[in-house]
């Protein structure tokens, strides 16, 4: 999702493909069949981005500043970028959350977040106290 001219053929590429009545904007239908589509994932996936995918749709749409019209529903060519940059942030952290919570709670106690934060090298958390991971949680 960066700025790159390979990287901007691409999203053009995949905008294309995704935008079966060639009307210039993706629907959330649109965006999650495409999706589905490249990398083949099935179901049990798709439960589990299926929010990940709503949220990046819900804040790239309108980007433009169409506030009005049928352009204010849907991602356009030039938010498609904004898109795919916030589905990939959402993910990340997403995949952070499920690496963090083993045991499977939808939750991430204390415990499981400094027993990750201990055993990964993560930005923002250097070797850190107990007590400031305890901060930080």
């Amino acid at each position: 999702s960066d700025r790159t001219i390979i990287s901007r053929k691409h999203r053009v590429e995949l905008f294309k493909s995704w935008d079966p009545n060639k009307n210039g904007y993706l629907s959330l239908a649109e965006l999650d069949g495409g999706l589905q589509q490249l990398f083949g994932y099935g179901s049990d996936v798709r439960a589990c981005i299926s929010p990940s995918v709503r949220r990046a749709y819900q804040g790239a749409k309108n980007m433009s500043g169409q506030s009005s019209g049928s352009a204010k529903d849907y991602v356009e060519k030039n938010e498609f970028r904004i898109f795919c940059e916030f589905l990939r942030y959402d993910l990340y952290i997403l995949s952070l959350f499920k690496a963090m919570d083993t045991d499977d709670d939808q939750r991430v106690s204390e415990k499981e977040f400094k027993s990750f934060v201990e055993s990964n090298q993560l930005p923002g958390f250097p070797s850190m106290t107990d007590e400031e991971l305890s901060k930080a949680f």
